[in-house]
């Protein structure tokens, strides 16, 4: 009876409040039906329950505003915008901004192009607003959130394979997180969910076709075979069934695999409190230098007592390292130590200029500086000046 009793709660509550409403079709992602129909993302979520936009369905009908709720006027999120440029354009303040937009985090306020967001001078509802009434006839909602944390925009002649390697996540997992047939519809210019918190996975490994079988895989990433199987059960117990480019999870969540020995020189073990931003400049090295050492590494899922390394002979120590601010852009980083945009980013490489994370460790100096110590505790970068 559950599956019965939730849908005919929400379609109570969308007959009693509900003013715009919309019928999902094939194809569709919760960013393109914001975007097509002129309401923030938040607002799907907030009206129809956070995990919704993972869960999508075929002819399921979405409230998209009522009577308590519909924050005017949205804007979707361009490439190169970010958060204080869309609240500056729009003549609100960057509190106001956020208020609009509950879900961003204010700390890094990660906007992604095709997202689409308030930009209201009031927040609509005020601490009066409300959300559906939970039937009492259900069970109890499952504790864990299974909403998408991250999308990836689908490319032209992408394969669901091409996109698992791109984000480095399982294809097991990538079918796990979306709709059935995803994998067989895909359409360029649309999102895909890349993460979830159904993901149990936190290091990948892509099957090349020389290896020989799933025990040669196991055993060259230190795992039992057993483990490889209960990650991957797309895998058959005779993993007769794995081919070239196949993306395989070869770790769960909350344990990090070590990295290799011979690229690392120096680890950290993680303790309470730490984010990938304190744990860069602890070692003295940028958050893409870090992500570089550790690419497995989830920044929304430390544990602490983990290890991630730390150090590698092959990096450049910067001599001065910034934190970004949610108002800087690459420009604006090279401008400030007179540097070109290309002087700057050739000692920053690999950074991405329209997803820059503010809090975020960058290089602000040419040249190789000497590695400092790292006494516990303490932060070698203290006097690390802020952009």
């Amino acid at each position: 009876m559950r599956n019965l009793l939730v849908p005919l709660a929400v379609a109570a509550y969308a007959a009693a409040a509900c003013t715009k409403s919309y019928t999902v079709k094939s194809g569709d992602n919760c960013d393109a039906i914001a975007a097509a129909q002129g309401v923030s993302s938040y607002q799907i979520t907030h009206l129809n329950g956070q995990n919704v936009c993972s869960l999508l369905q075929i002819d399921q009908v979405l409230c998209l505003a009522d009577t308590t709720y519909d924050c005017q006027p949205v804007y979707v999120v361009k490439s190169g915008d970010f958060c204080f440029s869309i609240a500056d354009s729009h003549g609100i303040s960057i509190a106001q901004f956020l208020a609009d937009n509950p879900q961003l985090d204010p700390d890094t306020c990660p906007v992604y192009p095709g997202l689409s967001v308030c930009v209201s001078s009031t927040t609509p509802g005020g601490s009066t607003t409300t959300n559906p009434p939970t039937p009492t006839t259900t069970d109890p909602p499952p504790p864990t959130s299974t909403a998408c944390t991250k999308l990836s925009t689908i490319q032209p002649g992408d394969s669901c394979d091409a996109i698992a390697q791109r984000n480095s996540i399982s294809i097991y997992n990538l079918q796990l997180i979306n709709p059935p047939n995803t994998c067989s519809g895909l359409i360029a210019g649309q999102s895909i969910c890349v993460d979830s918190p159904l993901v149990n996975c936190s290091a990948v490994y892509t099957v090349d076709g020389t290896e020989g079988g799933c025990w040669n895989i196991a055993e060259a990433n230190n795992i039992p075979l057993s483990t490889l199987l209960e990650l991957n059960p797309n895998v058959n117990s005779e993993c007769t069934n794995i081919y070239p480019g196949e993306v395989l999870c070869i770790s769960p969540r909350g344990s990090t695999p070590p990295p290799p020995t011979d690229q690392c020189s120096r680890t950290y073990t993680l303790v309470s409190g730490d984010t990938c931003t304190n744990i860069a400049a602890k070692n003295s090295i940028t958050n893409m230098q870090l992500a570089q050492l550790n690419p497995s590494m989830n920044c929304n899922l430390l544990i602490p007592g983990d290890s991630v390394c730390s150090f590698s002979p092959v990096l450049n120590v910067c001599p001065n390292l910034v934190k970004v601010s949610v108002k800087d852009t690459c420009f604006d980083l090279a401008q400030n130590v007179s540097m070109s945009l290309d002087e700057w980013l050739s000692i920053n490489p690999g950074i991405n200029c329209d997803a820059l994370l503010p809090g975020s460790v960058v290089c602000s100096a040419q040249g190789n500086a000497t590695l400092p110590e790292v006494p516990s505790g303490t932060n070698p970068t203290a006097g690390m000046v802020p952009s």
